[in-house]
Order: C-alpha cells, then sequence, then structure tokens
C-alpha cells in the first residue's frame, strides 16, 4: 500500500503553477510554487508587508492559503482524478 497525503498531492498538481497574490498597495505579484512549498505554512513575500516603525522600508507579508472544496465535480474531473489513482498504485 501507498500512503499519499493530501497535502503531497496537492504540492504535487501546483508546483510549477505561477497565481497572482494582491499586495497591500493594490498592486500584483505572481508567485510560482516551487519545489518544497507547504501549503499548510504561510508564504512569506520579503519587504511587501506594512511599513516599517521608526525606519526606512517594509516587513515582511505572510499569505495563508485556504483550499475550498468543490461542491460539484463534473463527469471530465471525476476521470482525471480516477486516472491519478490508478497511474499512483
Amino acid at each position: 500500500d501507498q500512503e499519499i497525503k493530501l497535502s503531497d498531492f496537492l504540492f504535487a498538481l501546483l508546483e510549477g503553477m505561477s497565481i497572482e497574490i494582491p499586495l497591500l498597495n493594490g498592486e500584483k505579484i505572481k508567485v510560482k510554487f516551487q519545489e518544497g512549498f507547504e501549503l499548510s505554512k504561510p508564504y512569506i513575500i520579503k519587504n511587501e508587508g506594512l511599513p516599517l516603525f521608526n525606519k526606512p522600508g517594509k516587513g515582511n507579508l505572510f499569505v495563508l492559503f485556504k483550499l475550498k472544496k468543490p461542491r460539484r465535480i463534473n463527469s471530465k474531473i471525476k476521470e482525471l482524478l480516477k486516472n491519478l489513482e490508478i497511474e499512483s498504485e
């Protein structure tokens, strides 16, 4: 038997993908999921947080990811998931 943690499985799907994250100033930054990225830990974007108190510059921005389960899964996605399950055996 092979045990695959859900977070490992999702990371494998996300690895190499990029998303845009809105910054506090309204701009967006593109983030690419790298090897070793963990969904359960905050993603830190250096120097994009709140201004530092009595110092020049900004602090770090901590991004937390929340995964939402879809209410319904269409037949095409179900078939893709079945194929992934077969290949992992």
